[in-house]
C-alpha cells in the first residue's frame, strides 16, 4: 500500500512510499491508497482451439460467454469438465492476433499428469472449461522505474503479457527480458522473440545447451547483471520472475526475491521469503491465498483512496483482455 501522509510504523517494510499493509501499523490519522484490480469472478467458456507451438508445448484458446478482465501477469484457476483444477496465467497470442472474448494460455504438456496429458486428447475444441480469477498480485503496474522480467518454460507467459502490455502503453518505458528453458528445444517463444527486438527491446536467451552465441549457458539470475551484486539499485526497478526456481536462480537470490513483486513477507516475518508453487505445467510463480493486506485499525481515522485506474487507451484495454 502507498502512504500519501500521516504516520504509519511501517515495522522495516517501507519502499519509497509503500509499505506491507499486513504489518505495518498506524500511528496516526493516515492517507493510504492501493491498487484497484478486478473482481474475482467465475465465467464459463469451451475450448475453441488447441496449437501445438512445438513439441510438448500448447497454445490454448478458450472462448468465454462474457469478457473476462485481468492484468498482465495474474493468473486464472481453469477447470476442464472433469478434471481437477489447475493455475494458469492468461496470456498474449503469440501471433498477437487477440479476440475480447478468448482467453490465452501457453501449456506445457507432462506425460504422467492428470490434466496437461489430456489435452488435444480427451480435452479438445469444445470442450466445457470454467475459469475464476484473476487471482495474484504480481501484475503490471503503470510505473516509470524499468522493469525486468526473467522466466523459465512456460513461466514466459505472464512476461510476455506484460512486456507487449509495457510496450504498447509505455513505450519509453525501459524493459529487459531474460527468457530461459532448460534445453534449447523449449525454447518455443521464437515468434514472440523476434516481435520484441523489432521494437528495440533487450531480451536475451538462454538454456542448459546452449552455444553461447544466440543462447547462453548462464541461468537468467546471472544474466540480469549487477541488481544481484547491488541490491539497493533495485529501488530504481521492477524485477519479476516467473518459472522453475532452480532455473531462475530465485531461491537462491534472497536480496532480488524480498524486493521482488512475487515476494509474499507478511506470513513468515519482516525477512522470511516463502517459495510458492509452480502451476502444473508452468506459468507465473502465484499465492493463491494472496489478499490485500490490511492496516491494524483502532479508532484512528484512515482515509483509503484507490488508485487512479490507468489511461483507458487502446494498448491498456488490449493488454486486459488478452492483447
Amino acid at each position: 500500500m502507498r502512504v500519501l501522509s500521516g504516520g504509519v510504523d511501517d515495522l522495516g517494510t517501507r519502499e519509497k512510499d509503500t509499505v506491507l499493509g499486513c504489518l505495518a501499523v498506524l500511528e496516526g490519522d493516515a492517507e493510504i491508497s492501493y491498487d484497484p484490480v478486478p473482481i474475482v469472478k467465475t465465467t464459463k467458456g469451451v475450448v475453441e482451439s488447441i496449437r501445438e507451438v512445438k513439441e510438448d508445448y500448447l497454445e490454448i484458446r478458450v472462448r468465454v460467454a462474457r469478457p473476462v478482465t485481468w492484468l498482465p501477469g495474474q493468473y486464472l484457476r481453469a477447470t476442464f469438465a472433469g478434471y481437477p483444477p489447475r493455475d494458469y496465467s492468461p496470456t498474449t497470442p503469440l501471433n498477437l492476433d487477440a479476440e475480447q472474448d478468448v482467453i490465452v494460455f501457453h501449456i506445457k504438456v507432462y506425460p504422467d499428469s492428470i490434466v496437461s496429458s489430456k489435452l488435444g486428447k480427451e480435452i479438445g475444441k469444445g470442450h466445457a472449461v470454467k475459469l475464476r480469477g484473476p487471482f495474484g498480485n504480481a501484475f503490471l503496474r503503470r510505473q516509470p522505474e524499468p522493469i525486468i522480467l526473467t522466466s523459465t518454460g512456460t513461466g514466459f507467459a505472464p512476461i510476455w503479457s506484460i512486456a507487449v502490455a509495457a510496450s504498447m502503453g509505455q513505450p519509453k518505458r525501459e524493459l529487459k527480458l531474460v527468457v530461459g528453458s532448460r534445453a534449447r528445444d523449449g525454447l518455443y517463444m521464437r515468434d514472440a522473440v523476434r516481435w520484441l527486438r523489432h521494437r528495440g527491446i533487450a531480451i536475451t536467451l538462454t538454456a542448459s545447451d546452449g552455444d553461447d552465441d544466440t543462447v547462453m549457458t548462464a541461468r537468467p539470475h546471472e544474466l540480469v547483471g549487477d541488481i544481484t551484486e547491488k541490491p539497493h539499485r533495485l529501488f530504481r526497478r521492477c524485477p519479476l520472475a516467473c518459472g522453475n526456481h532452480a532455473r531462475t536462480g530465485t531461491a537462491g537470490r534472497r536480496d532480488l526475491l524480498r524486493r521482488s513483486i512475487l515476494c509474499r513477507r507478511g506470513r513468515q516475518g519482516r525477512s522470511g521469503i516463502r517459495r510458492l508453487p509452480v502451476p502444473e505445467g508452468g506459468g507465473a510463480v502465484h499465492d493463491g491465498d494472496s489478499r490485500l493486506g490490511f492496516f491494524e485499525l483502532t479508532k484512528l481515522n484512515v482515509t483509503v483512496k484507490p488508485e487512479p485506474a490507468p489511461d483507458p487507451d487502446p494498448a491498456h484495454r488490449a493488454s486486459r483482455n488478452g492483447a
